[in-house]
């Protein structure tokens, strides 16, 4: 009896934590890097873009994407769609990067106390005392 009361303390310990998932986009993380690096930098960083655009009469952007299908199944039929991954760099005339647009994210996993399992971690500690009494007055015996 003291052993599964120490076993289930045990169960209600471990299953007070969760792991979620967070997504951070990168763009603001890639301005603060990229802001101020010539077009020479980031052409040397990530190689040759994939295109090149103007923005207003002095501004050069250069784009650099990737193509990913993803597919999905959905009620039995298999949907498949094209997502674009891009990082764009802008340039002024002095050829310094004064802005980068991006869409891709940064996902991670946290391990988080569920405040919603409080009830069973006082139950568990509860039990987990039960059962180490138990145990102590078996011994004692």
């Amino acid at each position: 009896m003291c052993c599964l009361m120490m076993a289930l303390s045990l169960v209600t310990f471990t299953s007070c934590y969760t792991y979620e998932t967070y997504t951070t986009p990168l763009e603001p993380e890639y301005n603060r890097m990229y802001r101020n690096w010539t077009k020479r930098e980031v052409m040397n960083r990530f190689g040759a873009p994939d295109r090149t655009f103007s923005f207003g009469s002095t501004s050069e952007v250069l784009v650099y994407e990737q193509f990913n299908t993803v597919g999905l199944a959905v009620e039995g039929l298999a949907v498949s769609k094209k997502r674009r991954l891009f990082r764009e760099f802008y340039f002024d005339e002095n050829d310094k990067c004064y802005n980068v647009k991006s869409n891709e994210y940064d996902t991670h996993e946290t391990k988080t106390f569920s405040k919603g399992k409080t009830v069973g971690l006082v139950c568990g500690i509860i039990g987990g005392l039960a059962g180490f009494i138990a145990l102590m007055t078996q011994i004692a015996k």
